[in-house]
């Protein structure tokens, strides 16, 4: 406050003293609320009246007044239960062994002067073959080692082929297994969490990522660990709730107070 208004209270004060004492202040009478009164009851008509007084409604009878239906409690939609796609917790696949198939083989009709076999050979190759035997006036020996030469070449071929691919399925399903088996014994993702981790990974994938969960679906291929764990950790983001952890309370500054030389006066006139 001013100091030239703390000194014109001051004089205000002095004289007020002087001259027997400020000026007393009307005091006004206190306002007090009416309440009406709640006229009782007439007798014989106790039941027609509530506790207050008041007239109770009477239904009457065909009053066909609709009376407002309860509102439906909403049922949240029923989460969609999580189909598998990320290849952990399921049967490993068995690689089946099938057997080398030969085609079957169109008759040749290319005539030598001699019969030769021509079987499991395909109808392109066994053409060329005796084409160049017919041409060439090739011996029915020579014809048919030729033949069986091409045979044997092309068998070798086709089951190279099939072991080359079972090896590969061989060592994708190795891998498959080892990525299980670090998973399970993973400190964090493992152990006795390793279902329930799995789970959560499933439901990121079929709630956030649709279109990769189609893909892993239709290849039915198992998705590395590095991946769980990344998904794991989004499910905690999007899902997880952390605990909250209370601190000290916070303490208002203190502030400190200036000395006043008008700190006597009533805090009504500073």
């Amino acid at each position: 406050m001013p100091r030239f208004i703390k000194m014109l209270i001051l004089e205000q004060l002095s004289e007020g003293a002087a001259g027997g004492g400020a000026p007393a202040v009307e005091s006004k009478p206190a306002v007090v609320p009416v309440i009406p009164a709640v006229s009782a009851a007439p007798e014989g008509e106790g039941d027609n009246y509530d506790e207050l007084g008041y007239e109770k409604v009477q239904a009457t009878e065909g009053d066909k007044t609709p009376v407002a239906a309860a509102k439906p409690v909403e049922k949240k939609p029923e989460e969609k239960p999580i189909e598998p796609a990320s290849g952990y917790g399921l049967k490993p696949a068995v690689v089946k062994e099938e057997p080398v198939v030969t085609p079957p083989v169109a008759p040749v009709k290319i005539e030598l002067g001699y019969e030769v076999k021509t079987e499991g050979l395909p109808v392109e190759e066994a053409n060329k073959i005796l084409t160049y035997a017919k041409k060439h006036g090739v011996t029915k020996e020579a014809a048919q080692e030729m033949l069986d030469d091409r045979k044997a070449e092309l068998t070798s071929r086709a089951n190279e082929k099939v072991e080359f691919q079972k090896n590969v399925e061989k060592q994708a399903a190795k891998t498959r297994d080892d990525w299980e088996q670090e998973l399970k014994t993973d400190p964090k993702f493992g152990g006795e969490n390793f279902v329930s981790n799995v789970h959560k990974a499933e439901k990121v994938l079929q709630q956030n990522m649709p279109n990769t969960k189609k893909m892993l679906t239709e290849r039915g291929t198992k998705l590395p660990p590095y991946v769980m764990r990344d998904l794991l950790a989004m499910y905690d983001l999007l899902y997880g709730t952390e605990k909250l952890t209370l601190g000290e309370s916070i303490k208002p500054p203190v502030v400190e107070k200036e000395d006043d030389p008008y700190g006597f006066l009533p805090e009504m006139y500073q």
